[in-house]
């Protein structure tokens, strides 16, 4: 069987298990089988002693990409503590090891040894990020993966309820008792981002730490990102390209597409883009299929495994639906397109935790036409006057040094200094 066969196989049970199951009750069936032997590696984990010095990094979806990647490309060349990498992906713990960092494979035994020994565990999405099964004892740091107008964990409506208003003591809850846990750290962004995530994860202010994203001081510094987080070569031919539009759509819930409905096909966009001279680049949100593409002739797709942030950089303009990649491109002040032909479904399932209309950066599309209206002449697309206040509404005062700050923080709860939780300059 090849490698195209494997893929085509495994997007059509994740397909399935998404649209025919369900995202809920596959996770449900999920956890309850893993329940037993939770248990008791939960135990075994507590009791083991922690490496103060030692630290674990990973990533959703066994990527390299995202906070978790950019803190520990920074944090790496520090000699103090070390920095290991957990994934499940042989061939990335492979390059990052060829690259001259440490990484291990989740489920050999260093991989197991890191996890059971690491005194922090630093995620972006959950705890299997790094090791669940070996996550209890360890001092937990949740750096999340973006700011916007969806809401998040405990916030989330349909059948997330299901699994965070049970009971403590209910069987549900012991199901889902990893997902229900509280990080012991949470990275924000600005005042108004720590009021809205205290509430979804659970978690005082006094354990928020205010300093912006990793992911984005490349931007705010209007430097070229690490060189391990991008593909040289396609970041080459961006770079080279007279403008570049970014397309990248959210997760679509329990569907995997990877547009939403009512959307042109990317074809069709790459066209009016390219009769101007310009590229689309375009990527899947990770947890959605790579839509299929017969003419790829002025669009670049991005594997959606791939660090978006890397590229960012490099787009004139972005277009994007509800994806909290808006927020992030508001650091560079370009003209933002908000296309969304499926805004009535979202408004009427209570998607949004604020008026989209109001906090969701870029100009409103929901049409073909007037999306196509749009890109007939690209470079008179508008910047919207309230990009300012959403600016500041997302980040604060940004400094481009939340690296720096989040390392220090950590390393200071390491030497027990109890330091006093820093905030970005300019926030409150």
């Amino acid at each position: 069987m090849t490698r195209s066969h494997i893929a085509s196989l495994r997007t059509a049970v994740l397909r399935f298990r998404r649209e025919r199951i369900g995202v809920y009750r596959g996770l449900f069936i999920k956890r309850a089988v893993q329940l037993p032997l939770r248990a008791a590696t939960r135990r075994l984990s507590k009791a083991v002693r922690r490496d103060p010095t030692l630290i674990a990094f990973g990533a959703v979806r066994d990527r390299f990409a995202d906070n978790p990647a950019y803190l520990f490309l920074s944090m790496s060349a520090q000699t103090d503590v070390r920095c290991v990498w957990i994934t499940g992906s042989r061939q990335l713990a492979q390059r990052l090891r060829t690259s001259g960092y440490n990484a291990s494979y989740r489920w050999s035994l260093e991989g197991v040894r890191v996890a059971v020994r690491a005194s922090f565990h630093v995620y972006g999405f959950a705890l299997s990020d790094v090791h669940l099964w070996f996550s209890d004892g360890a001092t937990t740091f949740n750096l999340w993966h973006g700011v916007g107008v969806k809401r998040v964990q405990r916030d989330r409506l349909g059948p997330w309820t299901k699994m965070y208003a049970p009971p403590e003591r209910s069987l549900t809850a012991r199901i889902f008792a990893d997902d229900r846990r509280a990080p012991d750290w949470l990275l924000t962004t600005s005042p108004a981002t720590t009021d809205y995530f205290t509430g979804p994860f659970a978690i005082s202010r006094e354990r928020c730490v205010e300093v912006g994203y990793p992911r984005n001081d490349h931007l705010v510094r209007r430097a070229a990102p690490p060189a391990m987080l991008f593909d040289s070569k396609v970041h080459a031919e961006l770079a080279a390209a007279p403008f570049v539009i970014g397309y990248f759509p959210t997760w679509r819930y329990d569907s995997l597409s990877g547009l939403p409905d009512g959307a042109p096909d990317l074809s069709d966009i790459a066209a009016v883009v390219a009769a101007q001279g310009g590229v689309v680049l375009f990527k899947s949100h990770f947890g959605a299929a790579t839509p299929i593409v017969e003419d790829r002739s002025s669009l670049v797709i991005l594997p959606s495994e791939a660090d978006l942030n890397a590229y960012l950089g490099l787009c004139d303009v972005l277009i994007t639906d509800y994806s909290s990649v808006a927020a992030d491109f508001l650091l560079l002040d370009r003209p933002i397109i908000t296309l969304a032909p499926d805004l009535e479904d979202d408004l009427a399932q209570d998607r949004f935790a604020v008026d989209p209309l109001l906090y969701q950066p870029g100009t409103l599309v929901r049409t073909t036409s007037h999306l196509f209206q749009l890109l007939s002449d690209i470079r008179s697309i508008p910047r919207e006057p309230n990009f300012g206040s959403l600016r500041e509404h997302y980040w604060g005062r940004p400094t481009g040094e939340s690296s720096e700050l989040v390392g220090a923080f950590i390393k200071a709860q390491i030497a027990g200094a109890h330091a006093a939780v820093p905030k970005t300059s300019g926030t409150s």
